[in-house]
């Protein structure tokens, strides 16, 4: 078993309350698991997955959302029905593009789903729904939007906190001005030197931005 094998494993244990031996080693052995495994890069980690429906009218086999430690991604196969000749259906949703999701309970009559509120990529700031089935118990359901939700809470906090940094020579020219400023209040330099020294730093900085 390779090593991202091992991982998707561990993550379909980590994601449904009812697996057992035989029905893991039924899903690893699906198309889409090995087109996960395929689109998965060197370093992503699966943390949660949720069996969902198959999307399009030549899907064959199971279809998966995968929640990784970088980005959650659709993984399906397409063919003419035979397994063995399916063809990957590997789409990305970036935490950082997820606006919103909704969970729909189902019942006697209907699965549950989860919607997807991510950007076209026909038009920017244009908003889409993407819908799946699932087939997951509530529980693990609540378990996989939960963690997906906290992922897009880091990162969207994570960009929020790089927006804010000073550009790298603003933050230099940040720190030259809190040195002089240390210089001047220990006594090192006099009021004089210490504006003639501000003035050339202010002048520099204007320069370079010009």
């Amino acid at each position: 078993m390779s090593s991202k094998e091992q991982y998707l494993s561990a993550a379909l244990n980590r994601s449904m309350t009812n697996i057992n031996e035989y029905y893991e080693r039924e899903l690893l052995t699906q198309p889409a698991m090995r087109f996960a495994e395929e689109f998965m890069a060197l370093n992503e980690i699966p943390e949660m997955i949720l069996r969902v429906s198959s999307t399009g009218d030549t899907s064959v086999g199971e279809a998966f959302l995968i929640a990784t430690n970088e980005r959650l991604f659709y993984s399906g196969g397409t063919g003419k029905g035979m397994l063995q000749s399916a063809k990957p259906d590997c789409r990305e949703y970036a935490y950082r593009g997820i606006a919103k999701i909704q969970f729909e309970q189902g019942n006697a009559f209907k699965s549950s789903s989860l919607t997807f509120h991510v950007p076209t990529k026909a038009a920017k700031g244009n908003i889409t729904k993407v819908t799946f089935k699932t087939f997951n118990i509530k529980e693990d359901i609540q378990r996989f939007v939960e963690y997906v939700r906290k992922k897009m809470t880091t990162v969207n906090r994570s960009i929020g906190a790089a927006d804010s940094q000073p550009a790298p020579d603003d933050q230099d020219f940040v720190e030259k001005l809190e040195r002089l400023g240390s210089l001047k209040n220990q006594g090192l330099i006099t009021e004089d030197e210490f504006t003639a020294a501000k003035k050339k730093l202010l002048d520099s900085q204007q320069d370079s931005k010009s």
